[in-house]
């Protein structure tokens, strides 16, 4: 048991690092998306043809509120969650900042349905700057996958940043590997369904006491 929670924190720990050094790359960033309250951009990374997304955005809502919604707002918790973009399950909590999660979307005539088995962890920046990080996981315990769904590998990271006691600066890196097949412009709807989410989100990050 000590050796599978090594490999976790391990495994926090290098994505952590890989998401502050990815924070600091120059990298050319081309914005293709804009709404009321947040921005799409993205930018190629390391040379390859893999495009690492960023969505960037002022949340009208206090900093506390928006780290609780980020880190602890799942179908089956006390917060409720905006499940627009998917289902999002608390599987197991690791410890105060480290659990397991799961993510599943349901598919169509045109994409298969997907799943994100990851480990999620919350970590103090500064006093009032944290970041949130979900690194994939092969398997766990406590799920079964689903045989007709397509497993996403990547990397997503959140940076919250206290702006004033009602508004939270939001930048999140993601980019996933996420096999099959899907027609470009279910790319594009995707990219657009994902900054629409974000912005939708607002009203229940709004609710949390």
């Amino acid at each position: 048991m000590n050796f599978q929670k090594d490999f976790y924190y391990n495994l926090i720990n290098q994505t952590v690092s890989e998401t502050l050094k990815l924070r600091e790359e120059n990298l050319n960033w081309v914005q293709s998306i804009q709404r009321k309250h947040f921005n799409l951009s993205s930018a190629e990374t390391n040379g390859h043809k893999l495009h690492l997304n960023k969505i960037e955005g002022i949340i009208p809502a206090s900093f506390e509120k928006v780290v609780k919604y980020y880190f602890d707002a799942f179908d089956n918790s006390q917060y409720t969650r905006n499940q627009e973009c998917g289902s999002q399950l608390l599987i197991e909590k690791l410890d105060e900042n480290s659990l397991i999660t799961l993510y599943r979307e349901q598919g169509n005539n045109f994409v298969s349905p997907r799943e994100h088995l990851s480990i999620q962890n919350k970590i103090e920046l500064s006093e009032n700057q944290i970041l949130i990080t979900r690194a994939t996981l092969s398997d766990y315990y406590k799920v079964i996958a689903d045989p007709q769904a397509i497993r996403i590998n990547g990397i997503y990271s959140i940076f919250l940043k206290k702006i004033s006691n009602n508004e939270t600066h939001f930048i999140s890196y993601y980019r996933f590997y996420i096999g099959g097949y899907i027609p470009y412009i279910f790319m594009n709807m995707a990219s657009e369904m994902r900054i629409d989410v974000l912005e939708n989100d607002i009203k229940f990050i709004n609710k949390i006491n």
